[in-house]
């Protein structure tokens, strides 16, 4: 085997205008926004010539019926599972995707904001809903049909017209590169897309027990955090959320935290302006994250004695491969790849295996009101090494 120009796989993802009356819609004044997805997720790949050629299929627990032309439907004996397999090198197609989502529980057409919560690389994704006025923490799950979620299968071929036997095992794939953007530019589409986050989900009998991590396909430099508690403005009404303590009103502190404190001892008594304590850089007007203090409620001016948690994500800086002057790739630290997914050998049908949930979460502050009817989209490339014939 001879490692030679990497092989790319590109993931796109479209979301367009959010329908405020759609049923079961988020709307009102106590949670965040859904944002519509018409063509949810879509795949295209090429290979680097005619004789290396990468398949990509996604993994379901049931049969799906109506898969478009093209698509092979594959099951291994002693295997329960419904294979769907495009043709090599060519990728999964919005319909294809589409076609197995409109099967599944999970969101076909709109992504709903939500939460990870507090989340430590290497620990199992449990998506909350939005906190609100009755639920001040994330306590609450998530239902599938506000996510999306991809159970995604690869394998390398070693001939244009392969058997069962001519699948390369050991062939690791890497995530190399992200476009996460506003479909019509910033101007147009705002910042949504930069609350996008995609959950990977490796093979723990390939890369071990607590080797998942959150990925943020927007963000650049090194691997960092969301913080996810603060103050907040879910009704709507330009003022900091409070509630009755004892024998005074005081500001909420949604999400979770380490220890919360520096609660005014007085109710507020200042102008009437917006104040940007969770530092969004938004200082004129009400969103989610800046708001005003309500007259006589004991208020919170800074969070300096307040200590949030926070959810980790990974970059693209972060989890880079190695590249050599032959454009080979390799893990940094071969004791903690970070290859998404590495092909095993004939017991496990030389599939590569790996889970994708894409979601949009609540706490960057780019889910805010002016966000509503925004659209974006979201591309993932992969790449692994050529296998030389």
């Amino acid at each position: 085997m001879k490692k030679f120009n990497p092989l790319k796989l590109i993931l796109g993802l479209l979301a367009v205008t959010t329908f405020m009356s759609t049923a079961g819609a988020i709307t009102g004044t106590l949670a965040w926004y859904a944002y519509v997805t018409r063509a949810t997720l879509s795949y295209s790949g090429t290979s680097v010539n005619s004789t290396i050629q990468l398949q990509v299929g996604i993994c379901s627990d049931h049969q799906v019926e109506g898969m478009p032309a093209g698509v092979t439907e594959k099951q291994y004996d002693g295997d329960p599972s419904y294979y769907y397999f495009a043709k090599p090198g060519s990728g999964l197609s919005s319909s294809i995707i589409t076609t197995y989502l409109d099967s599944t529980n999970y969101a076909t057409n709109s992504l709903q904001a939500v939460t990870s919560g507090s989340y430590v690389k290497g620990g199992a994704l449990s998506l909350k809903k939005s906190p609100n006025e009755v639920v001040h923490d994330h306590s609450v799950p998530a239902t599938h049909g506000q996510y999306v979620f991809l159970p995604l299968v690869f394998r390398v071929l070693q001939s244009d017209t392969p058997d069962e036997d001519d699948y390369v095992s050991g062939s690791e794939l890497w995530l190399t590169g992200s476009t996460a953007r506003a479909s019509g530019g910033e101007a147009v589409d705002g910042n949504i897309y930069k609350a996008l986050r995609a959950f990977i989900d490796r093979d723990t009998t390939v890369y071990g027990a607590n080797s998942a991590f959150i990925f943020n396909p927007s963000a650049t430099g090194d691997a960092s955090a969301t913080t996810v508690g603060g103050i907040l403005d879910l009704s709507g009404d330009s003022y900091y959320d409070f509630e009755r303590v004892g024998n005074h009103d005081e500001e909420i502190i949604f999400g979770e935290y380490t220890s919360v404190g520096g609660v005014s001892a007085d109710g507020y008594d200042g102008e009437d302006v917006f104040y940007d304590i969770n530092g969004t850089g938004i200082t004129d007007r009400r969103t989610t994250f800046t708001a005003k203090h309500y007259p006589s409620v004991n208020y919170y001016s800074n969070y300096n004695s307040c200590v949030f948690k926070t959810a980790a994500y990974e970059t693209l800086t972060s989890i880079a491969p190695v590249r050599d002057p032959a454009d080979g790739l390799s893990n940094a630290d071969p004791a903690h790849p970070t290859s998404i997914c590495t092909t095993a050998d004939a017991s496990d049908h030389y599939l590569g295996r790996v889970n994708i949930t894409v979601y949009l979460e609540g706490w960057d502050h780019s889910v805010i009101d002016d966000e509503i009817d925004h659209r974006f989209d979201l591309g993932l490339t992969f790449e692994i090494n050529r296998v030389d014939i």
